[in-house]
């Protein structure tokens, strides 16, 4: 059975791209350069805001790290200042939850975003509804690595065999893959194509099908 449900945050229950695009270009125009579009940015995000900025401007042709630190304390700065600008929830994601809870299924969060912004971010959208909040943290690898999913499940004290892990990048579904996780779910509502989530054992269109799976799953 299904005891435990881990899900990424940006692109899966969270629409941040917006934001992040807003806070990118806003930065890369205090510096001079040309900006990007968001279709660009699904592409850049991902993998933790150091990448997300050195991909950006390895896009723009820069890429001596002095100016990628700069670029990305400023970002960071930006970000911090009004983390909730133009963020949204997905259609649908606060009943999933709602009926994970009820049919007695932990919630937990796993993002490579900043562990600070992502626990007040779940904090401020979804008030008492995850069991655990991580984000990247110093000293433990982001997503794929499996660390930080198989700390969540020790520490509410559930077993990968319990576990569903879904997301909306190929990220989360080599995560899913790397904590041997029962299930992997890729959703196809975020920030990349339907393709990108083969290696997900489902894909979901909409969150109602995510809890039907689990669900008739438990039954």
């Amino acid at each position: 059975m299904i005891k435990c449900c881990i899900f990424d945050l940006d692109g899966t229950i969270l629409n941040t791209i917006t934001t992040i695009t807003h806070f990118v270009n806003k930065t890369l125009q205090k510096f001079g350069y040309a900006t990007i579009t968001e279709e660009q940015c699904k592409y850049f995000v991902g993998n933790g805001a150091r990448l997300l900025i050195t991909r950006t401007l390895a896009h723009l042709g820069v890429t001596d790290e002095s100016t990628v630190n700069a670029v990305l304390d400023a970002y960071d700065r930006e970000y911090k200042s009004n983390p909730y600008h133009l963020t949204n929830k997905y259609s649908g994601i606060d009943e999933l939850l709602l009926g994970l809870r009820r049919a007695g299924i932990s919630l937990a969060v796993v993002s490579n975003k900043q562990d600070r912004i992502a626990k007040d971010a779940v904090a401020h959208f979804f008030p008492n509804t995850f069991d655990l909040v991580i984000g990247g943290r110093d000293g433990v690898p982001l997503k794929p690595a499996p660390d930080a999913p198989l700390a969540v499940l020790s520490e509410l004290g559930f077993t990968h065999e319990e576990c569903a892990f879904i997301g909306d990048t190929s990220v989360d579904g080599q995560t899913g893959k790397n904590m041997d996780a029962a299930m992997t779910i890729g959703v196809s509502w975020g920030f990349r194509k339907r393709y990108e989530l083969a290696m997900a054992d489902r894909i979901a269109d909409e969150p109602s099908e995510i809890l039907r799976l689990l669900t008739e799953r438990n039954i």
